[in-house]
């Protein structure tokens, strides 16, 4: 009887074990994107890129929607557009944030979002190397290459007076 009950909602706790910790996941690279994206986002670049947040998709995001009532239909363009986006952005990550602290998993998103940033410090930094060392391997070659022909119409010239 009863012991049959509990049996078969073992199951149903493994579900929602697996349910929240997908939704953790989607929560913390939400969060994530949002962090390496909030000077994009602010008042002082585009006024059209403030309602980028606006068209995300928050059908990934179900639970944390439960939290917040947020729109996916795109900010108007009048003057509140940019204040409203922000307020909706803020609203947004205070949400996610409390919901990653209700899961006890806020410090495993900030190991994600430092583990992200330190990735695409490196890949800015590898680019930057790269960039400059091919400008200066082609600098070098031209410099090489201008000095060897001096050098060179240099040596011509004394051999042709060296036969007068």
């Amino acid at each position: 009887g009863e012991l049959g009950k509990l049996k078969a909602l073992s199951k149903v706790s493994e579900q929602l074990q697996q349910y929240e910790q997908l939704a953790v996941t989607r929560l913390t690279n939400e969060l994530v994107d949002v962090f390496l994206n909030w000077n994009a986002n602010s008042p002082l670049e585009k006024s059209t890129s403030a309602s980028n947040f606006s068209s995300m998709d928050h059908t990934s995001t179900t639970t944390a929607a439960t939290l917040d009532d947020v729109s996916s239909t795109t900010t108007p363009t009048t003057t509140t557009a940019v204040p409203n986006a922000q307020h909706n952005l803020r609203s947004r990550v205070r949400n996610i944030v409390s919901a990653l602290r209700t899961c006890s998993q806020l410090e495993n998103a900030a190991k994600a979002y430092k583990d992200k940033l330190c990735e695409v410090v490196k890949v800015t930094v590898r680019t930057t190397v790269t960039e400059c060392a091919a400008d200066i391997s082609t600098t070098t070659s031209n410099t090489v290459i201008s000095a060897s022909s001096s050098s060179n119409s240099a040596t011509i010239s004394s051999k042709e007076e060296k036969k007068e």
